[in-house]
């Protein structure tokens, strides 16, 4: 494996750690920092890969300053697309959960004064549903899948299991698929299909 592509999967996974962590023990105020660094490795990711559409197509995440509190909309945002830029390196995220360094994670704090928004919708799932080569036979029933997800989501009682079993059901045709899904899922408000 090249010295560049194992730097940045372990990037990728301490990232995805550092999330993790932020996420089980609701420390959003770490946001930032790891939403800084996730976007540097993002840049070297689309460097390295110029000719992959589903590369190309994941996004900046930008954590705005908030006086009172974080959302964790944002660092949802950041886990999927982790999963998304590590699926298309073919990684086993299992390996995810052990540090590879063998010891502590630092994180490093940086302070920055820009903000920018990640919609998706239903057309930009559709869209990616479309250029993902991992669909290629399933278009059909993940656009399907993607239709009963989006009906879901507009009921006005959102069933979060529900939603989070449409997420599952997406990843065994694309991880990046049910990335976009649950980003979708959280900008709604349903921070539920979060839970492990």
């Amino acid at each position: 494996m090249p010295a560049e592509e194992e730097y940045l999967i372990k990037s990728l996974q301490r990232i995805y750690d550092e999330v993790d962590d932020i996420i089980e023990e609701e420390r959003y105020e770490l946001s930032r920092s790891v939403s800084k660094r996730y976007n540097e490795i993002l840049e070297e990711f689309k460097e390295q890969y110029p000719d992959d559409e589903v590369v190309q197509s994941v996004e900046r995440v930008e954590i705005p300053i908030m006086k009172g509190r974080q959302t964790p909309e944002q660092v949802g945002d950041i886990k999927m697309n982790v999963l998304t830029l590590a699926d298309r390196l073919d990684i086993n995220t299992d390996e995810f959960e052990t540090d590879t360094s063998g010891g502590p994670r630092n994180v490093v704090r940086v302070e920055q004064n820009q903000s920018v928004d990640q919609e998706v919708t239903m057309e930009s799932i559709m869209q990616l549903v479309d250029v993902d080569p991992q669909v290629q036979g399933d278009r059909d029933d993940v656009k399907e899948l993607v239709q009963r997800f989006e009906a879901e989501l507009e009921q006005d009682e959102t069933d979060e299991d529900r939603l989070r079993q449409f997420i599952e059901e997406a990843k065994q045709y694309s991880t990046s698929v049910a990335a976009k899904m649950a980003i979708r899922a959280l900008q709604a408000g349903a921070i539920g299909v979060l839970a492990r």
